[in-house]
């Protein structure tokens, strides 16, 4: 999960829609949940990374499986509850000010093994990472927690990974008090990726542009209509190289990104609350076509899952997601890939990864526009990033209550792979 300068759209959930094209069937290889999520999933902790930090500059400390795992119930990061997947933040440590090496202890992990295209990877959730909203008030749920579930080849200081050359893929990625997921994607070199009218999500596209204020990307610029003229050119020389940032926060920022946000309430605090309140089920699927397109589905409850007349459901054993594409169940997102884009050699080695971030590049970043109450109303929102970043590290610090409402709780995580893969959709696992 990496915070690059990116385009928006604005989506919905699974409507019916006038024309969609792709999809293939897929025969499910993999379910990880409570029993075995241990021998597929790795546990990386600061160590693992160069300089020993987190690449995103979060307020975080991941740590290992065995620490994870230590304590009480309610002290341990890593827990199996009901066969369910736990994967929080520590919520019992008040850091000092004159403290300033120890970090909140968080979690990420990465799959053993990793894909190459034609497969379809479905997240079955039943609680997101956000806060109590007790220190700020109940409208401050979220403020400072920055979750994703991911693919990519992350690089470790063993040598192993490529990013950004292999690309990056985010599935569901929110920050602060932000209700709307959003589905981005990140890699090298040329291409550009435009939404088809044809062919698209149910959204406007939009420009993430750096704020003149703090030289943060936290300002949206409407791009226009889902005309193939609106082209998301993932090359940060090209389209940054003559502006004022560039040479300093947007250089440090490269490569960019193309991404489409939910305007559904479908993550965080709100996602939590239609779960405990109105029993729903909670269902993202990702679905990557290696030489045509990568297409998200969010599915809120499970009266909304495709039967078999649609497709087969994406929890059952087979899944033809042509058929859904003909019953115009529609994605709230699809990324053009193929040969007109350009893309689709791009994306490689994708291992799936979830983990919880703290402040950071992007939630850091953005707190004076998120959870800063003389800013959240119409005020002034403008500051020294540095300051901004700073306000939210202090609250990290001084208020572990606010984390035992920061956890995953997964299901499952089911892999489905193409029936008749192409050459290049072969899979590898780490020995």
């Amino acid at each position: 999960m990496t915070l690059k300068t990116v385009i928006l759209l604005a989506i919905f959930c699974p409507l019916v829609h006038s024309a969609y094209t792709g999809g293939q069937a897929y025969e499910r290889s993999l379910v990880i949940d409570g029993t075995n999520f241990e021998s597929n999933f790795q546990f990386i902790s600061n160590s693992m990374f160069e300089n020993d930090i987190d690449p995103t500059k979060g307020y975080v400390e991941y740590v290992s499986l065995e620490d994870a795992s230590k304590g009480s119930d309610d002290e341990k990061l890593f827990k199996i509850v009901n066969n369910q997947v736990y994967l929080g933040v520590d919520n019992t440590t008040y850091i000092m000010d004159a403290d300033k090496t120890t970090k909140r202890r968080s979690t990420r992990v990465h799959s053993k093994k990793s894909w190459n295209g034609d497969v379809l990877f479905v997240l079955d959730v039943s609680h997101m990472p956000t806060t109590t909203g007790e220190a700020l008030g109940k409208y401050s749920r979220g403020c400072s927690v920055w979750p994703a579930f991911w693919t990519a080849d992350p690089p470790l200081k063993d040598g192993t990974g490529n990013w950004p050359g292999h690309g990056e893929i985010d599935i569901v990625e929110y920050v602060n008090r932000n209700d709307q997921a959003t589905t981005t994607l990140h890699f090298d070199g040329n291409c550009s990726v435009y939404s088809d009218p044809e062919n698209h999500g149910t959204g406007d596209w939009y420009f993430w542009s750096i704020d003149n204020h703090q030289g943060a990307p936290n300002a949206l610029t409407h791009m226009g209509d889902n005309s193939k003229s609106n082209r998301c050119i993932l090359n940060s020389e090209k389209d940054f190289e003559n502006s004022d940032q560039y040479k300093g926060y947007m250089k440090d920022m490269a490569p960019l990104g193309c991404g489409i946000q939910s305007s559904s309430a479908n993550i965080g605090a709100s996602f939590n609350d239609n779960i405990k309140y109105n029993n729903k089920k909670g269902i993202f699927v990702l679905e990557w076509e290696h030489e045509k397109q990568i297409r998200a589905f969010y599915f809120p409850d499970a009266l909304a899952l495709p039967d078999g007349s649609h497709g087969g459901s994406p929890l059952g054993t087979n899944v033809n997601t042509a058929e859904w594409t003909k019953n115009l169940i529609q994605p709230y997102a699809v990324f053009p890939i193929g040969a007109d884009a350009g893309c689709a050699d791009h994306f490689k080695d994708q291992k799936l990864i979830f983990n919880i971030a703290l402040c950071g590049d992007w939630a850091g970043n953005t707190w004076n526009v998120h959870c800063d109450s003389s800013c959240v109303y119409g005020n002034d929102c403008s500051g020294d990033a540095a300051v901004v970043i700073a306000k939210c590290v202090d609250f990290v610090k001084k208020n572990p209550s606010e984390f035992s409402e920061a956890y995953w709780l997964i299901n499952s995580v089911s892999v489905f792979e193409a029936s008749k893969p192409i050459e290049s959709s072969t899979t590898k696992e780490e020995l």
